[in-house]
Order: structure tokens, then C-alpha cells, then sequence
């Protein structure tokens, strides 16, 4: 099955096959074979990428994580061909726009758009600590500012809405 994994302002397709003893990935052009094992259920995993091995940290609903890696955190969205394809009908019947969420409970930092402000897709909207380290939450999309749901200071769920936009 193939899905699409937004890291960083950057967007990645990969291919999971999972038939046969193990997970094989395909991502640019280059095949992994990748071993996931739960260390703690739910939340901490030890992830053997070719011989390589991770200790991992995830937190999240599937489509919006939280990973931690090797002390990095990462804010990741991932969606599969038939979420995309749904997403892409939606916005084009004109239900485009959409809030941005925390994928994580955490203490909203700093708070850099407000409303009216038109933001490209990789831009910061605001800093969200969580797990001991700062996130950058990230534009998903080129749009507009409609609405600040949270302010510098405030503890936040996961799932909340942080930042509405109005996408171009």
C-alpha cells in the first residue's frame, strides 16, 4: 500500500509491503527491509531499519505523530491513497481549508500568526513543547490565517485545535 508522510514542510511516498516474513519499504527509489517490535505498547518501539536499529517514541491517532528519534522529535502526517484521493474530492468541492491539530498533549510556546495572516506550506505557525522538547508546528498547506485557537502558555490535548486556515 502506498502512503504519503509529511515531515518537516516535505512530503514523501512511500510503499509498504507486508506480505512474506517482513515489512518492506520503498521510499525514493531505495527498498528497506524494517522489523517493528513494541517495547511498550502504544508508545515505544524498537525499529530494525536493514540491521540498523532505532528506539522510537510515537504518540498520536495515525494520521498526525509524534515521533521521537535518537532525541529529535518529529511532527509527521500520514495519510494513504485513499485518504488522499478523498481529501482531494473534498477540497475540490469547495470544503478546502482546515484546522491544524496537536498530535500531542504540551505547552504552547510561542505563537507566531494571527489571523489575517497568509502563510506558505512549511511556515511556522507556532512552538509547542512536548515530552521535554520544543516542536515547530508547521503550515500544511499556502492559506490564510482564519482563526488562533490557543495562545503562548496554555496546555493543550492532543488532538486540539491549534491554528484554522483558509487554504488558497
Amino acid at each position: 500500500m502506498k502512503y504519503y508522510v509529511m515531515v518537516g514542510g516535505k512530503e514523501y511516498a512511500v510503499d509498504v509491503d507486508t506480505t512474506g516474513d517482513a515489512m518492506h519499504l520503498t521510499l525514493d527509489g531505495a527498498n528497506y527491509r524494517v522489523d517493528v517490535s513494541a517495547v511498550q505498547h502504544g508508545e515505544q518501539y524498537s525499529v530494525l531499519v536493514d540491521e540498523r536499529s532505532f528506539a522510537v517514541s510515537v504518540d498520536g491517532d495515525g494520521r498526525k505523530l509524534a515521533l521521537v528519534l535518537d532525541g529529535y522529535s518529529y511532527a509527521v502526517g500520514v495519510e494513504d491513497d485513499r485518504e488522499r484521493a478523498s481529501r482531494a474530492l473534498s477540497n475540490l468541492h469547495g470544503s478546502g481549508g482546515g484546522v491544524i491539530e496537536s498530535v500531542m498533549p504540551g505547552i504552547v510556546r510561542k505563537v507566531e500568526v494571527q489571523v489575517g495572516d497568509t502563510v506558505k506550506r512549511g511556515d511556522r505557525l507556532l512552538v509547542l513543547e512536548a515530552m521535554k522538547m520544543e516542536n515547530e508546528i508547521l503550515a500544511d498547506a499556502d492559506g490564510v490565517v482564519a482563526k488562533v485557537h490557543v495562545a503562548a502558555g496554555q496546555t493543550v490535548e492532543g488532538g486540539a485545535p491549534l491554528v484554522s486556515l483558509d487554504v488558497k
